[in-house]
């Protein structure tokens, strides 16, 4: 297992509530503002809107472990 495998199942037993496997739009807004807090920034409600939907690349209105790892692994390329 990856570190970044580790990585998003340290988010998931962190912020997947209800224990479904997929991060809700009210699951992700909390990890999304911890993250964003942790950086010393806010995030809007606008602005989640906006990386949710930019994240959920199916459009199934939940984000997959495999939707996070592949926006984190985007991300830490940059």
């Amino acid at each position: 297992m990856s570190n970044l495998d580790e990585l998003v199942d340290t988010i998931f037993q962190n912020f997947d509530e209800d224990k479904n496997g997929t991060l809700e739009a009210h699951e992700a807004k909390k990890f999304f503002e911890q993250l964003f807090s942790e950086a010393g920034e806010s995030i809007s409600e606008d602005n989640h809107s906006k990386i949710y939907a930019s994240v959920d690349t199916n459009g199934d209105d939940r984000l997959s472990k495999d939707e996070l790892r592949d926006i984190l692994k985007a991300a830490l390329e940059c």
